[in-house]
């Protein structure tokens, strides 16, 4: 369980990554081997015709969902037939009947990455922020500093590396 947990962490910040740099794919197309860069949609916006092969319905998108959980499994951003992101998942611990492989439009992509990528994220980014601040306070009083005296200090500390 705590592989499949780490696995799948793994691929949603492998996914975050790939998804956010630059608002633009650069990936290697897996049937031709040329380099692709493909702009990535924001949440409720369509993908430009022609950026990406879609399917004849106009799904441009595979996820693997785990059913359990709703949780995103994995995603690729190119058309080919339903099976192997199923394989991926079950390949990194997860049972076949527990994942949901389908296509999904732009528009849902952007809101899947939104819930489950962007926004965990920057909740994440925000927890952080506020430990770090509080931890900065204790420190802050323990040094019996005002707060200007502080943020001098850590003026200076910053000069210095």
């Amino acid at each position: 369980m705590k592989t499949k947990l780490i696995i799948s962490t793994m691929l949603l910040v492998l996914v975050f990554y790939v998804f956010t740099s630059d608002n633009v794919e650069k990936s290697t197309d897996k049937i031709t081997g040329k380099l692709i860069s493909v702009p990535l949609e924001q949440p409720g916006q369509s993908a430009q015709e022609g950026s990406v092969s879609s399917a004849p319905d106009g799904t441009v998108f595979r996820v693997a969902i785990e059913k359990s959980t709703g949780k995103l499994i994995e995603a690729q951003q190119y058309y080919a037939p339903l099976g192997t992101l199923t394989q991926n998942a079950v390949n990194a611990g997860y049972k076949k009947e527990d994942v949901e492989e389908k296509y999904v439009t732009a528009e849902e992509w952007g809101k899947i990455k939104y819930e489950q990528i962007i926004k965990p994220a920057q909740e994440q980014k925000k927890a952080q922020e506020e430990v770090k601040k509080q931890q900065q306070e204790i420190i802050r009083n323990k040094l019996n500093l005002t707060e200007q005296e502080f943020e001098n200090l850590k003026e200076l500390l910053n000069e210095k590396k």
